[in-house]
């Protein structure tokens, strides 16, 4: 499986730079930039279209660009560079909600999925042992 998701994640940074140029039309065109002058010095066009733009935003709120961005981790308060081409992975092709960032690093966030999950398992598993015992002999 990580296999195809690398083979998968490799074609697509291929794509990303190829289509540069392709990407800044677009942007053009539906005014989120006047020109290509207008993006940060080695920044990544975004695709608006494939950004998640709902997700508790009533504005539709989408990225006409991603840069290099450091970040402090809230759990071990390590730095942590995010990159553009990490970014444009997360926002158009996972779809993480655009209007949200990283607030904690790679270890740290599986770190704390599998708290989570083990959380939610002994929650249900409580709530069937007390339907269990409620339930009549």
């Amino acid at each position: 499986m990580k296999v195809q998701i690398d083979k998968r994640r490799e074609k697509w940074r291929r794509s990303l730079k190829a289509s540069r140029s392709e990407r800044i039309k677009v942007l053009i065109e539906r005014l989120y930039i006047h020109s290509e002058s207008d993006l940060p010095p080695g920044a990544i066009p975004a695709r608006p279209y494939l950004q998640n733009p709902e997700c508790g935003s009533m504005w539709g709120y989408t990225r006409a660009y991603y840069e290099d961005k450091t970040f402090v981790c809230v759990d071990c308060h390590n730095q942590v560079r995010w990159s553009a081409e990490d970014q444009a992975w997360a926002y158009e092709v996972v779809g993480i909600p655009a209007i949200s960032d990283l607030k904690r690093c790679t270890s740290c966030r599986i770190a704390f999925e599998k708290k989570r999950d083990e959380d939610v398992k002994r929650m249900h598993a409580a709530q069937a042992m007390r339907q269990s015992k409620q339930m009549p002999r």
